[in-house]
């Protein structure tokens, strides 16, 4: 076939595709959206890697609400927080599903955890135990301990790096402290003792493949086809972390079928629910173990290193307030605690706006509309994927003054957003980056305790110089939204 004819071919099938959307589009009054749709990829061919500033230019033509068909998949994508509340709030249940995902497949054992699990009675028994004891608010206080220990570790290891006269990194000694509390309370051991040490490592490259769309995705008669290997490097990576998840396993079955008693956490925890010995469910086990380490390291990390980052590159004022609220609530010297976040309203206000302008998963993971749906004026067919752009909303103009500013002020009394709140109240629908319903993180209160905690005492025991005096522009996606360099900046002792 020669090159005339092939491009004869492609735009009679792009022509027969862009009249086949207008025509479906007109019948079932779909959302608006661009017409020109590819075969098999759709619309795939407009996101960029950076979807969510991609989907963001398009509803500036579009509208809030657009109509995106990807791969085989039909897709809404909504960047108002209206619509975002009507969705998620008032049609909860019917998005309450999830779609197929490749990933989910490969790396958490077939679907098996929460995140994954379609809305049946499974998932309502997961979810149930995460919310009532793994992150219950009992559960959070329980680990206080661990926390505050794993932070006095922290701290030592800036003051050693300032009295270097070294920089630190970051986003990598925030890591390490989540990794740290996030394995003591899931299995009783530190991320840096023995084989957990690869946890990190392996954890960081499937954060990496989860930011690139395996082709089942959107096009599931295809996913046999594997172009630059990279489901193969999933599998590899997915075989990798199984087998650190199988030791810590065996071992504490090992010790449950001793006389000595099992640590008081989580895996415990899971184990009396699903490792029954007559009907043991191993690998949902293992699958909700590895969803809240992916739950709470990559996202508490991105926003503990975008709010250094914008307090350190803002001018001076912003820094220093928050160093004198925290200095006329904690004595000189002393570790912030916990106890003190609600003497600490500006501490709450610079996380707040951190998760605004930075949420560390700018389009919320995928819910699925199984059946037809009239919804906002529109008809949605069955298997309708909706995505929320958080990252959208919360540089929105129309609910925010100064809207692409770092102005924590605007949540103090006084402030246009004194009223939104990240857990609920009347304006919760513009604070978003946890999601909301039955499908919103049971971990949030955890992680915003998390980063808070590690920023206040960063700020509070020592001055910060940061390597570039503007924060950066470029970003990069994995499971979270990252700055595509990390930051790193200078400590001096304060005290």
């Amino acid at each position: 076939m020669n090159a005339w004819n092939a491009g004869a071919i492609f735009l009679v099938a792009a022509f027969l595709s862009w009249r086949w959307v207008m025509v479906r589009r007109k019948r079932r009054h779909l959302p608006p959206g661009p017409a020109m749709a590819l075969p098999i990829l759709g619309h795939m061919h407009l996101l960029g890697p950076l979807p969510h500033r991609s989907m963001h230019k398009l509803s500036q033509t579009y509208g809030p609400i657009l109509f995106l068909r990807l791969g085989s998949s039909p897709t809404v994508v909504l960047s108002s927080s209206s619509l975002a509340k009507q969705f998620l709030h008032d049609h909860d249940e019917a998005f309450a599903f999830r779609p197929g995902m490749e990933f989910g497949k490969l790396v958490f054992y077939n679907k098996g955890s929460a995140l994954m699990q379609p809305d049946d009675r499974r998932w309502k028994v997961i979810r149930r135990l995460y919310v009532q004891e793994v992150l219950s608010p009992k559960s959070i206080l329980s680990y206080k301990h661990v926390r505050d220990e794993e932070i006095s570790l922290l701290l030592l290891e800036v003051r050693s790096k300032a009295t270097a006269g070294e920089n630190v990194v970051i986003r990598s000694l925030a890591n390490r402290y989540i990794f740290s509390v996030m394995t003591c309370l899931l299995f009783s051991q530190r991320s840096l003792e023995g084989e957990l040490s690869e946890f990190p490592s392996i954890f960081n490259v499937l954060s990496k493949l989860f930011a690139q769309p395996l082709i089942g995705d959107f096009v599931p008669y295809l996913r046999w086809l594997d172009p630059g290997g990279l489901r193969k490097k999933v599998i590899v990576q997915a075989g990798h972390m199984n087998a650190l998840l199988q030791g810590i396993l065996d071992q504490r079955l090992l010790l449950r079928r001793s006389s000595e008693a099992s640590p008081a956490d989580v895996l415990t925890v899971f184990l009396d629910s699903f490792g029954m010995p007559d009907n043991p469910d191993y690998d949902l086990v293992k699958a909700s173990i590895l969803e809240i380490l992916t739950g709470s390291t990559d996202t508490t990390t991105a926003a503990v290193e975008w709010a250094m980052a914008e307090l350190l590159c803002a001018p001076k004022s912003k820094l220093a307030k928050l160093q004198e609220e925290i200095s006329a609530v904690v004595q000189t010297g002393q570790q912030v605690e916990e106890s003190h976040f609600n003497s600490l309203p500006y501490l709450q206000a610079v996380v707040k706006e951190t998760l605004r302008l930075h949420p560390p998963v700018p389009l919320l993971l995928p819910h699925l509309a199984r059946d037809p749906i009239e919804i906002a004026g529109f008809s949605l067919p069955r298997n309708t994927r909706l995505f929320v752009n958080v990252w959208a909303i919360g540089r929105d103009a129309s609910l925010w003054e100064a809207a692409h500013e770092f102005k924590p002020e605007r949540f103090l009394v006084g402030g246009h957003a004194s009223d939104v709140g990240l857990f609920g109240g009347q304006s919760y629908q513009l604070l978003l980056p946890f999601g909301r319903g039955r499908r919103g993180c049971p971990g949030s209160h955890l992680a915003v305790t998390m980063i808070s905690l590690v920023i206040a005492n960063l700020v509070h025991g020592f001055h910060w110089y940061p390597s570039c005096s503007s924060i950066p522009e470029d970003e990069v996606m994995g499971m979270s939204n990252m700055l595509a360099k990390p930051f790193s900046a200078r400590p001096t002792i304060r005290y």
